[in-house]
């Protein structure tokens, strides 16, 4: 990597190649091979957020391939999400972007579901662990399905045969929900 990192994002984008961001800071890179890329930063410094690759149509990504970032920004006046273009390598957002419904969210799970959404559940806002959720759909953020506990630091898996997703972490038993 270009410099060090803690609580950053890896995802995997086109052929194989890896992009890392934030860990306690604005920039990124992309592990190709045996190779690291620096790429444009970011708009905020970010630790704690999660990236989710986006599903080609989606209506954030022109280009079809691009991954969005969500929360961990450490400036309560930074932008809470942004998309990075795979094709560009950089990253932005429309200028009449909406901000996320709780844009001081951070640790939080992100799954992408069937239709594209991708939901944000869980994590931390100014040291409270948040029992909401709420829906990216590439234009804007809606309130998701409210969580039986608060959970941060959560992992989820999203089952589309049975349009189930699961969130495991905190002190309670997995969680599970449905038709959303």
């Amino acid at each position: 990597m270009s410099e060090p990192r803690a609580s950053l994002t890896a995802t995997v984008i086109a052929g194989g190649t890896v992009l890392l961001a934030g860990g306690g800071t604005s920039s990124a890179d992309l592990f190709k091979g045996n190779s690291i890329e620096k790429t444009a930063p970011m708009s905020a410094i970010r630790s704690g957020h999660s990236a989710t690759l986006l599903t080609a149509g989606s209506k954030a990504c022109g280009s079809g391939s691009c991954v969005f970032i969500a929360g961990g920004a450490s400036d309560a006046a930074a932008q809470s999400w942004e998309i990075f273009d795979v094709v560009t390598g950089s990253f932005g957002r429309a200028a009449n972007a909406t901000e996320m419904l709780n844009p001081l969210r951070a640790h939080q799970a992100a799954a992408l579901l069937a239709d594209g959404r991708v939901l944000l559940a869980g994590g931390t806002a100014q040291n409270q662990a948040l029992e909401t959720s709420e829906a990216f759909d590439g234009a804007g953020f809606k309130a998701g399905p409210s969580l039986q506990t608060a959970r941060t630091g959560a992992a989820s898996a999203f089952v589309p045969s049975l349009d189930l997703l699961m969130l495991s972490g905190g002190s309670e038993a997995p969680e599970l929900i449905t038709g959303y």
